[in-house]
């Protein structure tokens, strides 16, 4: 039952691990120049500042206490266990100024935007539940941005734009986001406990997999774009 249940869910999501987005993995390969990390820096900061407002909305809509304390688990994680300077809206912070974008300038949302669907579809399902749509969307979210993590530094590694202490953001999430995924998919298995909710958490996973592709895959186009524009080699 667990394998089946893994084995969906896998053909749902790996579509979306960055294997066949070109943006992406060109900047991997390439390495992440200044424009493509200015677009990372403003298009992400909204979406990350949001992170830890999105998470307790998931967390509003669980009764269960083993499946409350997941997500718990990773909220304090996301608020850098209490530590204000090792929270992930801190470290990316730091990522901002290193690439000279000041972070109050990348506060407001364009309407329409691949951010501005992300954070409303992530809140919206968070804060209507119930718990196994709340579990599905954020272990979407969890499972695809490790992959994009680990993409944005191995391209901070080769292009060295900044160094790995500005860059701690990502490769964190690189690493910590693989158990927050497995974490959120226990605790989604748990709650959807039929065959009707495993469906509709699959058709989430597919939701938020593919909004969070579509929104690195426009930073990581737009900042090529503005890179060729300046004439930057690669």
């Amino acid at each position: 039952m667990l394998n089946t249940r893994l084995r969906e869910l896998n053909e749902i999501i790996k579509p979306f691990h960055m294997d066949n987005c070109e943006s992406m993995q060109h900047l991997a390969k390439y390495g992440v120049c200044l424009p493509i990390a200015q677009e990372i820096a403003r298009q992400y900061y909204a979406a990350n500042a949001a992170s830890p407002q999105i998470i307790a909305a998931g967390i509003s809509q669980i009764w269960d206490e083993k499946l409350r304390i997941s997500l718990v688990a990773n909220l304090y994680e996301e608020c850098g266990n209490g530590n204000i300077e090792k929270s992930h809206i801190f470290l990316f912070k730091r990522f901002m100024v290193a690439v000279n974008v000041d972070p109050d300038s990348a506060k407001t949302i364009n309407e329409g935007s691949p951010t501005e669907k992300l954070i409303t579809t992530f809140l919206k399902v968070c804060l209507q539940g119930p718990d196994y749509r709340a579990l599905a969307i954020l272990h979407s979210f969890e499972d695809v941005f490790a992959y994009v993590c680990q993409l944005i530094t191995d391209g901070i590694k080769k292009s060295k734009v900044v160094d790995m202490h500005a860059a701690e953001f990502f490769s964190l999430h690189s690493v910590a986001d693989i158990f927050h995924a497995e974490r959120m998919r226990t605790a989604m298995f748990d709650a959807a406990d039929t065959q009707e909710k495993l469906r509709e958490c699959l058709e989430l996973v597919k939701l938020g997999a593919s909004l969070l592709y579509h929104l690195f895959d426009s930073i990581a186009s737009t900042g090529l774009n503005h890179a060729y524009s300046k004439s930057i080699n690669y």
